[in-house]
């Protein structure tokens, strides 16, 4: 059972019980489901009654696929509520992982969602409770602990997944900005760090850890403006890629760094260097770069109001004339 989605979010928290359905997911059934379908629409929606019948296999796909066709989650949970736990477990099995995942954002039966979550894989489980950190402080600490173990090596020293990081906070910090400035380290290491750091500890200590990991970055004062010192750059946002998905106070502490690197942007010689440049990025720090030049109008400083406005013109007006990837698609759709 693969990720489909590894971007998923919770669905809007709309309140509405109106069981409109997305008829597309529903047109193949037959005479016979869609007479079950409507029937338990009528049952859920307006009769409120429970189903305590054992439902056949036929009946199970139409239960689920009217799950994934419903638009919001109290919808989602009357069909879930209604259902006996054997049938629930069933239901549940047929849905897609994108689906499944939506379940721990709304549903309300913290037994039946432990037993789900003891079935997945562990880079399941760390992405679902990568979602509840913030959104469920409760669900997470709960299944928390139920995380399929897993042993790690940091220089060849065996680390079990239960180690305290302040336990390893020095070796984990001197290996991570040793990574920054090393420059016969690739980006892609960096990368791999932050999803290790993610996977092996506790995410309220990463989260500590990620944020002075950004102020020690931040006191080595580093200047963008060659190739190596650039590079350093790349690795050290590749690095905290990872931790903007999980962490949202990480924009925040790290929009000194960004606003050093737009103005190391702007002095670059042309558009195509600039967009070239920008495009090494990850998207999710192209997308915060972005932000930043789009609100030039709140910056009291005229000089720098004037580097933002022009700088996201000529990115703009680039975007449409050069072969530039991400950039394009985070200017354009983000």
């Amino acid at each position: 059972m693969e990720p489909e989605n590894k971007n998923l979010a919770p669905s809007t928290q709309d309140t509405s019980t109106d069981p409109k359905v997305n008829a597309a997911l529903l047109a193949d059934l037959s005479t016979t489901d869609s007479q079950f379908a409507a029937s338990l629409l009528d049952s859920i929606f307006i009769k409120k009654e429970k189903t305590t019948t054992s439902l056949t296999q036929p009946q199970i796909n139409v239960v689920s696929k009217l799950i994934t066709s419903v638009p919001t989650s109290v919808m989602k949970e009357a069909f879930l509520d209604n259902l006996s736990k054997t049938n629930k477990i069933k239901v549940v099995n047929m849905l897609n992982y994108s689906q499944q995942l939506l379940l721990f954002t709304f549903h309300n039966d913290t037994q039946f969602l432990t037993q789900l979550f003891k079935a997945y894989k562990e880079t399941q489980q760390k992405q679902i409770l990568s979602i509840l950190y913030k959104k469920n402080p409760y669900l997470y600490e709960s299944l928390k602990k139920e995380m399929k173990t897993k042993t790690h090596y940091i220089e060849h020293v065996k680390i079990e997944k239960s180690s305290d990081l302040t336990k390893t906070y020095k070796k984990e910090r001197e290996l991570i900005l040793d990574i920054f400035q090393n420059p016969s380290i690739p980006k892609e290491v960096a990368f791999k760090e932050s999803k290790r750091l993610l996977d092996h500890y506790d995410l309220n200590e990463v989260e500590t850890f990620t944020f002075e990991i950004i102020d020690a970055f931040t006191d080595l004062n580093i200047d963008m403006n060659s190739p190596p010192t650039f590079l350093i750059y790349l690795k050290f946002y590749f690095f905290m890629a990872s931790f903007l998905e999980v962490f949202p106070n990480t924009e925040r502490i790290l929009k000194p760094n960004l606003e050093k690197t737009v103005i190391f942007l702007s002095n670059l010689p042309s558009a195509e260097w600039i967009v070239k440049v920008l495009n090494q990025f990850p998207v999710k720090i192209i997308k915060l770069i972005k932000e930043i030049l789009i609100s030039y109008n709140r910056q009291t400083d005229s000089k720098i109001r004037n580097i933002y406005s022009k700088l996201l013109t000529t990115i703009i007006t680039a975007v449409d004339s050069t072969d530039c990837g991400n950039v394009k698609f985070v200017f354009k759709n983000m």
